[in-house]
């Protein structure tokens, strides 16, 4: 008789748990029509058993960001130069190699000089 042993009935976690957002206090602000750098926390999402994430910046309906806007995903690092006279909410996802993933939504604060 075959006696199951823990590790034939505990399984893997991998696919159990996702990402989550852990350090969101992210503060940026955007002056229209000039270059800005917003650096995102490096522990902005973690994981319980995975640390190698990957990254995709979208627009929080999930279309794809302008193409004045640029993300580095290793540094976590966008930029570019602000050309809309209105802010945009932005949707960081975080996934692990298991497939999970979850989002974080930000907007940055638009500046807008008066004349």
């Amino acid at each position: 008789t075959l006696i199951p042993t823990f590790s034939h009935i505990f399984h893997s976690t991998a696919t159990v748990f996702k990402p989550y957002p852990y350090n969101t206090q992210v503060e940026a602000s955007v002056n229209f029509g000039e270059k800005f750098q917003i650096n995102l926390p490096e522990d902005l999402f973690r994981d319980v058993n995975d640390t190698m994430l990957t990254f995709q910046l979208t627009l929080e309906d999930d279309s794809e960001i302008p193409e004045w806007i640029d993300f580095d995903t290793h540094k976590l690092i966008i930029s570019g130069t602000w050309k809309l006279q209105e802010s945009l909410k932005l949707k960081l996802m975080a996934t692990d190699v298991s497939g999970n993933s979850s989002n974080f939504i930000f907007e940055p604060a638009l500046i807008l000089e008066e004349l």
